[in-house]
């Protein structure tokens, strides 16, 4: 039996900013709401009454993660830290280059030495030297964490976090150009995780790739699944088959 919905009410509207208005994506918790404001205002709100918990400066920090009693931050700066949810108060802020991803209930920071926090206090609790580094916050699929080399773009590399090490490194930039014709003004490419659990998503130039997650290959004369496709050669393209809905939830 299929449920309809015949008629929908708005059951409640709080003012939360005084018309400063929400920006960004909240982040939702079981038991809160976490966002923030055009005044650089932080503030968490009882799901159920919306009422104001607390209120707190932002330092320009937005909510990324809940894990265990902390709300993780980061901000554009590469600025991340850890605030006690119950009361919005520092709990610790540190300093990065490219901003961090929450691995397996741990924190991972990229760069020339990744290093693996404690999410609570911050602290170290293990670090790994990758050939090279990397100079791009990239992005985490599963274990394998993909980046581009920053300003460059190539080569682009892989790095298997449980494993503590570099899995391969591929020029993508230039066999997209060399293979597919596609390039443009500034060596620019975005990635992102995909549906498939064995692909990552890389743009550029308008057009889309499912990449190989084992070795980021070109195409194989067998056209096995593992090489890299085109999945998509227009620009403004449907890209919801291929992408998975990017949560923050902890």
């Amino acid at each position: 039996m299929t449920e309809r919905w015949t008629s929908l009410r708005l059951s409640k509207t709080v003012t939360v900013c005084y018309g400063n208005g929400i920006i960004g994506w909240p982040l939702v918790g079981p038991d809160a709401i976490y966002a923030e404001d055009w005044r650089d205002e932080m503030v968490r709100l009882d799901r159920n009454t919306l009422r104001v918990v607390w209120r707190r400066p932002a330092d320009k920090s937005r909510a990324a993660y809940l894990c265990g009693s902390v709300l993780l931050t980061g901000s554009m700066s590469g600025r991340i830290g850890a605030r006690r949810a119950e009361s919005g108060e520092w709990v610790w802020q540190k300093e990065t280059r490219f901003g961090t991803h929450l691995w397996r209930g741990r924190l991972v920071v990229p760069g020339e030495e990744f290093q693996i926090l404690e999410p609570e206090t911050g602290e170290v609790e293990d670090s790994f030297p990758v050939q090279g580094g990397v100079n791009g916050p990239g992005t985490l699929c599963g274990d394998i964490l993909v980046s581009e080399h920053g300003e460059q773009g190539d080569p682009v590399k892989a790095v298997n976090l449980n494993e503590r090490r570099l899995v391969w490194q591929r020029d993508l930039l230039a066999e997209m150009k060399s293979q597919y014709g596609v390039e443009q003004e500034v060596p620019v490419i975005s990635l992102v995780a995909g549906t498939m659990r064995d692909r990552f998503i890389a743009t550029r130039g308008g057009s889309t790739f499912a990449c190989s997650l084992e070795d980021g290959a070109n195409p194989l004369a067998d056209g096995r699944a593992r090489s890299l496709q085109v999945a998509e050669r227009s620009r403004g393209s449907d890209l919801r088959p291929f992408l998975r809905p990017l949560y923050r939830a902890g």
